[in-house]
C-alpha cells in the first residue's frame, strides 16, 4: 500500500539519484545517449524577475530555490540518462505569461 503523507519532488528524485551514482563508484557519459530517457514535466525559473515578472507582484524571495535554470535541470538530468526535456509553464511564479 501507498504511502500517501509522504512525497518526494521531481527534483529531490532527481539530486538523490545522482547522489547515488555518485557513491555507487559509477561513472556516466559525458553525453546523454542519443536515445535517452525524456522527462516529460519539468519546471524552470530564473530570479530576473525585471525580465520575467512574477505574478501578483511576489517578490524575488519567494523563488524556492532561488533559480532552477534549464542548466542547472540538465546538471542533475544528464548524469540519469536524460536527453530531452519537456518544460512545463511554471504557473505559481510566472502565471501564464509563457516567455
Amino acid at each position: 500500500m501507498w504511502e500517501t503523507s509522504r512525497t518526494v519532488s521531481r527534483r529531490s528524485f532527481l539530486a538523490g539519484a545522482a547522489a547515488a551514482l555518485a557513491s555507487s563508484g559509477l561513472q556516466a557519459a559525458d553525453a546523454p545517449p542519443e536515445d535517452g530517457f525524456v522527462d516529460a514535466h519539468s519546471h524552470v525559473w530564473t530570479d530576473d524577475v525585471a525580465k520575467y515578472p512574477l505574478v501578483n507582484n511576489q517578490p524575488a524571495s519567494k523563488l524556492i530555490p532561488r533559480t532552477f535554470t534549464a542548466d542547472e535541470l540538465l546538471a542533475i538530468a544528464r548524469p540519469l540518462g536524460v536527453s530531452r526535456v519537456v518544460l512545463i509553464q511554471h504557473r505559481p511564479y510566472f502565471g501564464v505569461d509563457n516567455r
